[in-house]
């Protein structure tokens, strides 16, 4: 068996890479708040317009599920779901 004559290497600091990690999340975070903000904001919006009679320019009413209602009476949106069913398929 050999000795080694190599010093031994210095204990890293705890500190140092808790300092890495959020310097990471902090360059990361502006990012992450842009996708949110480009994704999350338009979605949730438009399950909040799916649930009222809003059209351009006024506020809207909530009507809770009449538009669901209506949507699911009405042949052209059946007609549309067995044309996509048929295409995926």
């Amino acid at each position: 068996m050999a000795i080694s004559d190599a010093s031994p290497m210095r204990a890293r600091r705890l500190g140092s890479g808790i300092k890495l990690k959020l310097f990471a999340y902090a360059l990361v975070a502006p990012v992450v708040l842009l996708i949110l903000g480009l994704v999350a904001y338009p979605f949730l919006f438009a399950i909040w317009v799916s649930f009222t009679d809003m059209v351009i320019g006024s506020a809207g009413n909530f009507v809770g599920f009449k538009n669901f209602e209506y949507l699911a009476g009405t042949a052209t949106f059946w007609s549309a779901i067995r044309n996509t069913i048929v295409i995926v398929l």
